[in-house]
């Protein structure tokens, strides 16, 4: 009866060390596949974002943009902040490099969100600011961003460049306001009088065709006079046109009449569009100098009334 006990008892022990021994064998098993699945995401997270930057480098930014996504879907799984804000702010400049600058400054501050000292996203983010004209935003990034010790004294007076582009951009955005209000005001003042100036062939003074002609500063002054085809005419825009609007007219046209797009034309015609593109060239480089564009259209308003 003894011996018939110790056996049972030695049977139960060796069937308990095997159960235990099977629970840690699958254990370890489990360990092992959650280690070499963590490795293999790893690998691949890090081939998409090396065909993301290569394909960044290429210009293929649609390209770099699906990488960039695809691996921040792999990484949704794991807890690692820095590695998706580096994912985050690529994207976004894979965006901006398509003007997807509302994009850009989402993935950014998302990176920021998680990793508030990766620098590098509140700079992309500044820049796509500047972009969307939300000038003040874009400046509480830049001195941000300029607050950071470490940075190169090259990079930070580059930087420091663009923060004073910013100031300028604020500045000629307020006067172009103020331009387009006196300009309303004048409109609806010409409205209310019934008055239209009378049209003259004369050269206006201040203009390369005026220099032509020896058109002098009081010439044209107080005679109620205009040129049949203002700055504004050439490009078909108004007078109220934003430097935008002024811009993108420009351009459009370019293309149409530049003499590279009629090579194989006749002569004539050749001739015919270079003079054309003279003209419009001329008109862009004066509307889309703020000061310049102020003295041509206070001189049309002289000469359409007298002032």
């Amino acid at each position: 009866v003894v011996l018939k006990s110790v056996v049972r008892a030695l049977e139960d022990r060796e069937a308990t060390r095997r159960q235990n021994r099977g629970e840690r064998v699958e254990a370890e098993r489990e360990l092992y596949l959650h280690l070499r699945k963590l490795s293999d995401d790893v690998d691949s997270i890090a081939t998409l974002k090396t065909k993301g930057d290569s394909a960044y480098r290429d210009n293929n930014y649609h390209t770099a943009h699906a990488l960039y996504t695809q691996a921040l879907q792999q990484l949704e799984t794991y807890d690692n902040a820095h590695l998706t804000a580096v994912l985050r702010c690529n994207r976004a400049a894979a965006s901006m490099s398509y003007q997807g600058y509302e994009e850009a400054v989402e993935d950014c501050s998302f990176a920021l969100s998680v990793a508030p000292y990766y620098h590098k996203a509140i700079l992309r983010r500044a820049r796509s600011l500047t972009f969307l004209k939300r000038f003040q935003s874009a400046l509480t990034d830049f001195h941000r961003y300029l607050k950071v010790d470490d940075l190169a004294d090259r990079h930070r007076q580059e930087v420091q460049a663009e923060v004073d582009r910013v100031y300028r951009k604020i500045q000629r955005d307020r006067a172009e306001k103020i331009r387009d209000q006196a300009h309303k005001e004048r409109e609806s003042k010409t409205y209310r009088s019934g008055y239209q100036p009378p049209v003259s062939d004369v050269p206006m003074w201040g203009t390369a065709s005026g220099a032509a002609h020896g058109a002098t500063p009081g010439q044209n002054h107080g005679q109620g006079r205009r040129p049949t085809e203002t700055y504004y005419d050439r490009l078909g825009v108004t007078q109220g046109a934003s430097e935008k609007e002024i811009t993108t007219a420009y351009r459009t046209l370019a293309m149409k009449i530049h003499p590279d797009k009629h090579r194989n034309a006749p002569k004539e015609q050749r001739l015919q569009m270079a003079k054309k593109f003279v003209k419009i060239k001329e008109a862009y480089d004066i509307l889309t100098d703020a000061d310049k564009k102020d003295k041509y259209d206070s001189q049309l308003w002289q000469l359409a009334f007298g002032g």
